[in-house]
Parts: C-alpha cells; sequence; structure tokens
C-alpha cells in the first residue's frame, strides 16, 4: 500500500538510517549485531548457531539481548568463549521455564544479568564453575526455585545499583558459593538484598567461597513483606563488607525474619551489624546463630523494629564462635537492645585492642570467654550459666553476676576488675596456672584474704560458700552511712541488743527503731533482705551507689519511702506490700526479678527512666484507689522505661493527674481475664502484646494510645472500655481487634503516625466523638448502639461496616465538624437528623440510598427531597457532599430547596452568586426576595430592600420568601465599610427583629430589622442582606 508522503515522519527515518550506518562501522567489519532466542529444549555450547533461533545470529555484541527459556534447554560456556551482551535474560519470558546454564570458562559481560522472570515457575539454573561474569546489574525474578550455584570462577557485579536474591511475593532464590568469589560494587543508595518484599532468599556460603562489597552501603536480610532472607557462612567461607551496614531484618510484617549463621572457621566482617530494621519501625524480626567462626564489626545492636529483644526475637545465639570488636562510635554500647544467649558452646569475645562495653545482660547456659587486648566492659547483671575466662587484656565487670557453681579463669596477664565493690561467688578460681577453692580473692584494695594483681577494684571473688547472714536492724546511732567501704563501718545497726557493722549477706531491717529517716548509701551494699517497716517517711539513696547482689526489697511500711540507688544490680525481687514505695533513681529497682504490688499499695515512678526493665504484678487500685502505679515526676518517653511487663492477678488500676509513662514497651501485658482500670488525665501509650489472655481495659481519663503491635490492647479475647472524657487511639499504622465501647462523651482518636484501623466491634453511648485529629481513622468493625456521633479533627473517618442486614448502624445524631466522615455502607439511622459543618465533607461512598430524617450543610436545614454531590444524579446537590450515594431527606427545613427554585426558573447549574437577568441582584438575593432572574426582561430592583430612619432605629426592611426560609436569610451592619461585618441578632447590641407571615403577599413574609443609631461612627451605618446557599 502507497502511504502519503510526511515529511515530518520520512526527516525521522532519515536520522534512524544514519545511526544505524554509524553503529555498524564502529564495528569495524565484526559479524553483524544479533539478539536472539535460544531454541528451547537445545543442549550445547553458547556460541554454536545451530542453537539459535534462525540457526545463524549469536548474541554477542554490546547492543544485543541473549535470551534463553525453555526447562529442557542446557547452555555451555566454555574457555573459548568470549561473550559482550547488553542484556542476559535467563528463564524470564515463558511459565515453566526452568533453563541451565553451565560455565567452566571464559567470560560472559552483560550491561544487566537477569535471572528468571515474573512468575513462580521461571525458575533457571546458572552453575558456575570457572570464568568470569562481569555484570553491571545482577537482577533476580520471583520463581519459585531460582538458584545460582558457584563452585569456582569469579561473579563480578559493577554497578551501583541494588541487586537481590530472592525477589517479590512468593519466590525462593538460593545463591550456593563454595569456591571462586562474588564481588559486588554497592553504595549509600544501592543495596544486596537476600529475601525481598515477601520472597525468600538463601545466600550460602561454604568451602572457600568468597562475597566482597568493599564500598560502603547495606546489604539486607528480608526486606519488605513477609520475606525470609538466610544468610548462612560456614566452613572456611567469607563474608566481607567491611564498609557496610549488615541489616538483618530491615523492614516487614508479621512472620517476616532474617537469619545469619555462622559456623567452622568462617568469618563475616561488617561495617556495623544491626538486627530488626536499619531505619524503619516495623513487624521484622531477626536472628543470628554464632555456632563458630566470626564476625568482625564495630557493633552488633537493635534496629528499629517493633519486636520486643527475646529469646525468640532480635535475638543473638552465640554456641561457639567468636565477635571480633571492630574500632567503631558505637563500642561503647556493642550489643545494644539485642537479646544475648549464650549456649553450651560458649561465646569468645576479641576486644582486639579496644575499648568495648556492653549494657545489656547475658543470659543462657554458655560461657564467657574474654581474648585479645583491650577491655571489655560489663554494665549489666548477666545470668549465664557457664564459665568466665579472661585470656588477655581486662574485663570489667560492675556487677555481681557470676554463677555459684562455675569457674572463673585469669590468665596470668590479663586482669580482672571487680568495679562493682561487693563479693561474688565463683564455684572455683584459676589464676595463671593457680587454683583457688576457699576464701576471698582480690585486689590490692578489696580486702580479701588473698590479693593478686590480676584484679582490681573494691571486690572480691568468693569461692565457695558464703558466709550465713545475719538478722540487722538500722539504728544510725553513729552516722547515716550505710556501707562495707570502712574498715570498720560505722556501728549503725543492731544484731538483737549489740551494736554493730554491716557486712555482706546480711538482712537488714529500716522500722521505728531509728529516727535517722535519710539513709546514705556509700558504696554498693551487698545484702540479703531488706525490710522496710515501721511508719517512718524512710529516704535511702547515695550518689554513686546502690543495694547489689542477690538481695530483695519487702516494703511493710504504710508511709511513703523512697528507695534510689543509682547502680544498685540488686536480682532479687521487690515486695511491696503496704504504703507508697517511690523510685528514687533510674536503677532503684537494680536487676530485679519482679515488682509484685499488693492491693492498696503503691509504686511512684517519680519520672526516673531505667530503660525497659522491670516486670510488674499487681492486684488492687493503690492506697485510697489512687491507683497501683504512679508516675509523680516528669514524663518517661517510651524509650526510656515505665512498666516493661505487666500482670494482673485481680482487678487493677493505673495512672495518675501529672505526667505520662507507658505499659508494655519491649515487654507484654497480661490479665488473667482481669480489668485494668486507667486513671487521671496523663498520656499513656500501650506498647506491649497484651492477648495472651483476656484482659479488659476501662480508659477512665487521660489519653491513651495502643503503640508497635495490634494486640496492645488485648487482641480480639480483650475488651476497652472508653469513659466519658478519656480518648484512646492509635500511634503508628496498625489494625486493632479489640472490641470497644465508647460511654457518652468519650472519644475514638487517631494519636498520629499512620492509619488506625478498628477491626473489633464499637458499641456507641450517648454522645461520642470519632476524631481524625492524628490521621486517618478507620472503622472496619460493626457499629451499634443509640448515640450521636460528632466527627472532628481535619484527617478522614472511614465507616466501613453496620451492625445490622437492614443498613442500621448507631441509632443516633451524626455531625460532621470538620474534615471528612466517609460512609462506605448507608447506616444512618432513619429517623436521626446530619449536620455537615461548611468546612466539612460528608462522602457517601457506598454509591446507595440512605435515610435520614433532617439534613443541615453549614447553617442551612435543607429542604426535604433526594440530596447527593455535585457529580451525583441526585436532584439537590451540595459541595458539602461527595461520593455517589445519595440521602433521602425525610423532612425539610421550612421552604423549599434552591435548586428546585432556580430550575423552576430557568437557572438551574448556575452558582447562586451569578446574576442572569442582569439587574444587580444576584440569584440566591432574588430566591429571597421572591424575584424573577430568568432573562433580561425581568428586573427584580423593585423588590430589593429598604432603608429608613427614625428617632432611635436605622429600618432594614426585606421580602423573604417561604422557599428560602430554611436558608436563614440575615441582615449584617457596620459603620465603616473596611470593618468586619456585624449579624444582626434580636437583642444583640440592641438590635430588633419583627416578621409578618405573608407580609407581602401569599408566601412572601415581611422581615423588619431595627439596628439602633447608636451604634453609627461618624453618623455612618451600613446594612446588607445576605443568605448562605451551599
Amino acid at each position: 500500500m502507497n502511504r502519503p508522503y510526511n515529511p515530518e515522519t520520512s526527516y525521522c527515518h532519515r536520522l534512524a538510517l544514519v545511526a544505524v550506518s554509524a553503529a555498524t562501522l564502529a564495528l569495524g567489519g565484526q559479524a553483524r549485531a544479533a539478539s536472539n532466542s535460544w531454541i528451547q529444549g537445545q543442549n550445547g555450547n553458547y556460541s554454536d548457531p545451530v542453537n539459535w533461533t534462525g540457526g545463524v545470529d549469536v548474541p554477542n555484541g554490546p547492543a544485543d539481548i541473549a535470551t534463553i527459556d525453555g526447562s529442557a534447554s542446557v547452555v555451555a560456556i566454555g574457555n573459548a568463549d568470549n561473550i559482550t551482551l547488553l542484556t542476559a535474560n535467563i528463564g524470564v519470558n515463558n511459565a515453566g521455564n526452568k533453563p541451565t546454564i553451565n560455565q567452566s570458562g571464559g567470560t560472559l559481560t552483560a550491561g544487566s544479568f537477569v535471572l528468571g522472570g515474573a512468575g513462580a515457575s521461571r525458575s533457571p539454573i546458572y552453575n558456575l564453575s570457572g570464568g568470569t561474569i562481569n555484570a553491571t546489574s545482577f537482577a533476580w525474578g520471583n520463581g519459585s526455585a531460582t538458584q545460582f550455584n558457584q563452585t569456582g570462577g569469579i561473579l563480578n557485579v559493577t554497578g551501583t545499583g541494588s541487586s537481590n536474591i530472592g525477589n517479590n511475593g512468593g519466590a525462593i532464590g538460593t545463591f550456593n558459593l563454595s569456591a571462586g568469589s562474588f564481588n559486588a560494587s554497592i553504595s549509600s543508595t544501592g543495596s544486596l538484598t537476600i529475601g525481598r518484599d515477601s520472597a525468600t532468599g538463601n545466600f550460602n556460603l561454604s568451602g572457600t567461597g568468597e562475597f566482597n562489597a568493599t564500598a560502603a552501603g547495606l546489604v539486607f536480610l528480608a526486606n519488605g513483606g513477609t520475606g525470609k532472607g538466610n544468610l548462612s557462612v560456614i566452613g572456611n567461607a567469607k563474608f566481607n563488607v567491611p564498609a557496610a551496614t549488615l541489616v538483618l531484618g530491615q523492614f516487614g510484617t508479621e512472620g517476616a525474619k532474617a537469619t545469619l549463621t555462622i559456623d567452622d572457621n568462617a568469618l563475616v566482617t561488617s561495617l556495623i551489624t544491626k538486627i530488626g530494621g536499619n531505619n524503619a519501625n516495623s513487624d521484622v524480626n531477626g536472628e543470628m546463630n554464632l555456632n563458630g567462626g566470626t564476625i568482625a564489626t564495630g557493633s552488633i545492636r537493635r534496629g528499629a523494629t517493633n519486636k520486643a529483644s527475646s529469646e525468640t526475637a532480635i535475638v543473638m545465639n552465640a554456641d561457639g564462635g567468636t565477635i571480633k570488636a571492630l574500632t567503631h562510635a558505637n563500642n561503647s554500647d556493642f550489643l545494644q537492645g539485642i537479646f544475648v544467649n549464650i549456649k553450651d558452646g560458649g561465646l569468645k569475645f576479641d576486644t582486639n585492642d579496644n575499648f568495648v562495653t556492653l549494657t545489656n545482660a547475658l543470659t543462657g547456659t554458655g560461657g564467657l570467654q574474654k581474648i585479645g587486648g583491650g577491655t571489655l566492659t560489663l554494665n549489666a547483671t548477666s545470668s549465664y550459666a557457664g564459665n568466665t575466662t579472661v585470656t588477655a587484656g581486662e574485663l570489667v565487670v560492675n556487677s555481681a553476676f557470676f554463677s555459684n557453681t562455675s569457674t572463673l579463669t585469669v590468665g596470668a596477664d590479663a586482669t580482672l576488675s571487680l568495679a562493682h565493690g561487693i563479693e561474688d561467688i565463683v564455684g572455683s578460681l584459676v589464676v595463671g596456672t593457680t587454683t583457688y577453692t576457699t576464701g576471698t580473692v582480690g585486689g590490692f584494695d578489696s580486702g580479701a584474704d588473698v590479693v593478686l594483681p590480676q584484679f582490681s577494684g573494691l571486690g572480691k571473688i568468693r569461692i565457695g560458700t558464703p558466709p550465713v547472714p545475719r538478722n540487722l536492724v538500722w539504728t544510725g546511732a553513729v552516722s547515716n552511712l550505710w556501707t562495707s567501704l570502712f574498715t570498720p563501718p560505722d556501728d549503725n545497726f543492731v544484731q538483737g541488743a549489740t551494736p554493730t557493722f554491716f557486712k555482706a549477706y546480711d538482712n537488714v531491717t529500716f522500722d521505728d527503731t531509728s529516727t535517722v529517716y535519710p539513709v546514705l548509701l556509700s558504696g554498693n551494699v551487698q545484702a540479703g533482705i531488706v525490710t522496710l517497716g515501721g511508719t517512718n517517711p524512710y529516704v535511702i539513696d547515695g550518689l554513686g551507689s546502690g543495694i547489689s547482689g542477690g538481695a530483695s526489697i519487702v516494703m511493710n511500711n504504710p508511709a511513703t519511702v523512697t528507695l534510689g540507688g543509682a547502680t544498685s544490680s540488686f536480682s532479687g525481687p521487690v515486695a511491696v506490700n503496704a504504703g507508697v514505695l517511690v523510685m528514687g533513681d533510674n536503677l532503684s529497682f537494680g536487676a530485679t526479678s519482679g515488682v509484685t504490688i499488693a492491693n492498696g499499695a503503691q509504686v511512684n515512678l517519680n519520672g526516673k527512666a531505667p530503660g525497659s526493665l522491670y516486670t510488674y504484678t499487681i492486684g488492687g487500685t493503690g492506697p485510697g484507689g489512687t491507683g497501683a502505679i504512679v508516675n509523680g515526676g516528669l514524663a518517661i518517653p517510651s524509650s526510656s522505661g515505665g512498666v516493661k511487663n505487666l500482670v494482673l492477678t485481680a482487678d487493677a488500676s493505673i495512672g495518675n493527674d501529672t505526667n505520662r509513662f507507658d505499659i508494655g514497651g519491649g515487654g507484654t501485658v497480661t490479665g488473667n481475664g482481669h480489668t485494668l482500670t486507667k486513671l487521671g488525665n496523663n498520656d499513656m501509650g500501650f506498647r506491649g502484646n497484651a492477648s495472651a489472655s483476656p484482659i479488659h481495659i476501662v480508659i477512665a481519663a487521660g489519653n491513651v494510645w495502643a503503640e508497635n503491635t495490634a494486640n496492645a490492647l488485648g487482641g480480639a479475647t480483650g475488651t476497652v472500655t472508653i469513659k466519658g472524657g478519656a480518648r484512646l487511639g492509635t500511634y503508628g499504622t496498625l489494625e486493632i481487634p479489640t472490641p470497644v465501647t465508647i460511654e457518652s462523651g468519650g472519644t475514638l482518636h487517631n494519636q498520629g503516625n499512620g492509619t488506625g484501623t478498628w477491626s473489633g466491634t464499637l458499641a456507641l453511648q450517648g454522645d461520642v466523638i470519632l476524631d481524625g485529629d492524628g490521621g486517618a481513622l478507620v472503622i472496619n468493625g460493626v457499629v451499634s448502639g443509640t448515640a450521636n456521633v460528632s466527627k472532628n479533627g481535619p484527617q478522614e473517618v472511614t465507616l466501613n461496616a453496620s451492625a445490622l442486614s437492614g443498613g442500621l448502624g448507631y441509632d443516633g445524631n451524626t455531625a460532621v465538624t470538620q474534615g471528612k466522615l466517609t460512609l462506605a455502607a448507608a447506616a444512618l439511622a432513619d429517623n436521626r437528623d446530619v449536620l455537615v459543618e461548611s468546612d466539612a465533607i460528608l462522602n457517601l461512598s457506598h454509591g446507595t440510598q440512605d435515610t435520614v430524617r433532617s439534613l443541615t450543610l453549614g447553617s442551612v436545614q435543607v429542604a426535604a427531597g433526594i440530596w447527593g454531590s455535585e457529580a451525583s444524579s441526585a436532584p439537590n446537590k451540595s459541595a458539602l457532599l461527595e461520593g455517589n450515594g445519595t440521602l433521602n431527606v425525610t423532612v425539610g427545613g421550612i421552604g423549599g430547596s434552591y435548586d428546585t427554585w432556580a430550575a423552576s426558573n430557568n437557572v438551574d447549574g448556575l452558582p447562586s452568586s451569578d446574576d442572569s437577568d442582569g439587574d444587580g441582584l444576584p440569584n440566591g438575593v432574588e430566591f429571597v426576595l421572591g424575584g424573577d432572574p430568568s432573562g433580561p426582561e425581568s428586573d427584580s430592583n423593585a423588590l430589593r430592600p429598604t432603608l429608613t430612619l427614625d428617632a432611635t432605629y436605622i429600618n432594614f426592611v426585606f421580602r423573604r420568601s417561604d422557599d428560602s426560609a430554611g436558608y436563614s436569610p440575615f441582615v449584617e451592619y457596620n459603620s465603616d465599610l473596611s470593618m468586619a461585618w456585624t449579624k444582626a441578632q434580636a437583642g444583640v447590641d440592641g438590635v430588633m427583629i419583627d416578621e409578618v407571615n405573608d407580609g407581602f403577599g401569599t408566601g412572601i413574609d415581611q422581615v423588619t430589622v431595627r439596628i439602633p443609631r447608636t451604634l453609627a461612627t461618624g453618623a455612618k451605618v451600613f446594612a446588607r442582606l445576605r443568605v448562605d446557599i451551599p
């Protein structure tokens, strides 16, 4: 067919021909460029043309694309093959696509190396045993069994974009590297991701295989959705990313998990290592299994995950491996926030000539060996049961925690600093080649039976059974010091009637025997049972001092006692049986195994911030019903403490009228079927999983929100009741399954940082508020009850469900005062009223007709009829309505509809501000006056308002049609046109308003507004008629 000549098109064609000619010249006589596809099912060498479609063109040029598909296709690349491609597409296009590539030598260079395509069955296998692959990008499809097996050769990925192993939902990708090297160029914007977007990625290094990425960047295990990322480094393999952050679990929903396993003599090197999110909070989990080998890194620390660190989450399991500390700013908190579980194989920690501090406790059945030069400081009260060995350098211990039956070994050239200043018990002690089986051993200032140069600090090691504790009573007879530092200390106690001084392991009682109430701790005292009795208002505290060892605290004093201890590390329980126990320092409760508060007793957190440490068991409402746990001090931020674990043994209450503290941060809430009442107007976040057993939460006052977990309020088996004046919300993107009851005056809202969704039932009573103050609020659960609902706040609130099949949700009025209320179901009560303020929107997204009694838009109660958005087919429209649903309004305001009037006067569709007949009167004003706006001959000037004066008033008289009465037209006045107008209201500023029904004839009332002349300024008063038509 002959086409007409198009100069523009023909010009473009000529340009294309010139470009092709230039490319051909550049090839210098080589074989012409070819993009081609492997014949599916062929088994042969890559460079043999017979294996390619057409039998001629073998893709091998910088602009070529090679496509290799087919389950039975087997491609060999050998020493004689030197291949250059724009793109290598391997197993990309067809379902059931599993070609195999065997490269034993040669070179494959590709701008883009694509392994697998969009579809689970597209799972190619690439076997690299020799030769080299050079790729700018390394793209992984979403096949269910895609593999790259490297047993030799070199893989170089030179681009700075992201590379993935296991990509997109349902994919399983496996990279096995047992020999040779994989060298990648990652960057601050690019990354290597193992398990992306709900896929499973497996990167297995073994034998002598090496992965190297020396530039700064990120390596993610599990990033997105429910993805799983698994990195295994065993044998003599090396995973080397010395300038990159290794992230075990970057982002994901519940079920997403990253696992790093190191064993044998393998080595993993990274700048730092994060478990659970590099920079974004989510529900992703992370686990490191250090079964052998070494991880060399600047720190291993908790990321931004919502998961609480535990034996199963955000955990490092050490079972024979070594941590080698690389110099980094994070050395000062090396294992920050993670759970450390030392198994039977133990943990070796090489400080590598650095100063390293661990602030978290080490747990488990195994032991710790400190190796390498430098200093390792243990600040927390650890509980691992195995032996402790200091082979080289210095180990500083700030808390006594060695297992009583363990063996402590200190090398001849090593140092153990017992900085805690108390006794620590072990089963046996080996120093150099000498074994000690009894007595105490310490440094020169310790006062121990045996002093050795390998020890420093005021503490000592006791080998074997400690002395039997004495029972002492405080007198303060000599001074107010409670100490064991001095030799001998002051006789501030009595044993029976005999004055004496305190010794380690003694039980002490503070009662009314003494009148010395401020007790000054000096150093760390290693007590047995500390009983706070009597009625004296004791304050026990001391700068840089505390209570240590296995001490326990028993509070029987009905008054208020303040317990300090900035360096307390005792491990026994705290029992508050009466009175109020006030935290005097962040670590007042040391490393207690738990705080139990009896009915009628109280703990005052006093603004202290110990971090997420303590378990509180409560079963009462506090003194005089003021709460079992309160915060009488400054607000405690969520990251600084509050209540980690809360256990209810009976109905209980918490909260106060001062500052915030949170519940469940980093822990759980166990209701055991009881009711927890939140008292006071303070803020409180519920931040831990509360779904293990039923709990019934009553918010009597203040502002409460769920954070971190959808089960923070008890999950589907719990309940929440919001009392009048109280508020309940969500922080972060959460979907709460807990049933909620909102009593009259209560508010359900959004605290911020994401959409809050409620999928449990919502029972309403009285006047309730749904507030989109901090973000969108979505109600997916069934809504019921007799209540008037007010939608407040700028963000959208969506009701997605109704209680009954007939469409009835709650039985009450609905007011949209701000923002948007979206109704996805026709759930409004037929005999109730709806109000939409002038700066709000009601979105009828359900697409059906709902019936209401009356509808007020802005300040106007509209006429009866069918109402909808301006885009709807309803005869009556308003910009305050959205969606394709409609409202059948059964009771209208006084008068009819402006839209009906406009249609009858042939000006429908025109705005009320338009002057259709050009007489100087807007259509909306003519609607009020009873005019005719239909054409040029319909001049309504004769109907204008009149203005007259008498001795006292300015008399403004206007016509008001019955149809317009529902829009409440009104008069405004001022004395200066540059000033704001004032609405004329009867009785305000002396204004009088008279109305005469049908004063201007049938259907036209006469309205007289009398404005006092005294309101004039400079003998001037201006008045105008106004009507607001939505």
